[in-house]
């Protein structure tokens, strides 16, 4: 880190919850922060691949649990006047206060631009995701990209409720 702020490079940590860091996750932040690192992402497992594999699963966490002190670290950030960063892996009814914030719900269409010229519909980016059928309820459908199947074998579907249009 030190190497590399002294060449002036800018970076951005990665900040991949599960269950042997999610009770730190304000301190890592700290951490990090500490070592002059202001730039963040945030991610929720993804149990695709390896991580579905023998010891890999020890690092399973409900994504309920692993942004439980989200709240926290939004604090932290704001009062070290540091933009909050993009969450990912994470549908919206785990997180509906940080809507602005999820990569994997679009409240508007979103493209980016690629290296080569051409444009890649962010909309369409998730793949493999399901919904259960409640999820037709709620306000974020149209935008949401679900939730990964896999997640839900190991830890079920009662996390993922819909989120209601608020009377206030």
């Amino acid at each position: 880190i030190d190497n590399l702020r002294r060449k002036r490079i800018n970076i951005t940590t990665t900040i991949g919850l599960n269950s042997l860091n999610w009770m730190y996750f304000p301190e890592i932040v700290r951490f990090f922060f500490e070592k002059g690192i202001k730039n963040y992402m945030f991610f929720a497992l993804k149990y695709q691949g390896r991580m579905n594999e023998g010891g890999s699963k020890k690092l399973a966490v409900r994504l309920s649990q692993a942004f439980s002190r989200i709240n926290e670290v939004r604090n932290f950030l704001a009062e070290k006047k540091i933009k909050f960063p993009s969450i990912l892996h994470t549908p919206p009814c785990i997180l509906p206060d940080y809507i602005d914030y999820l990569d994997n719900c679009y409240t508007k269409p979103s493209t980016m631009l690629l290296q080569d010229g051409d444009t890649f519909d962010m909309n369409k980016a998730h793949r493999d995701l399901v919904f259960k059928n409640s999820c037709r309820k709620c306000v974020y459908y149209k935008g949401c990209s679900g939730f990964d199947p896999e997640y839900a074998k190991i830890f079920g579907t009662s996390e993922f409720k819909p989120v209601k249009v608020s009377s206030s």
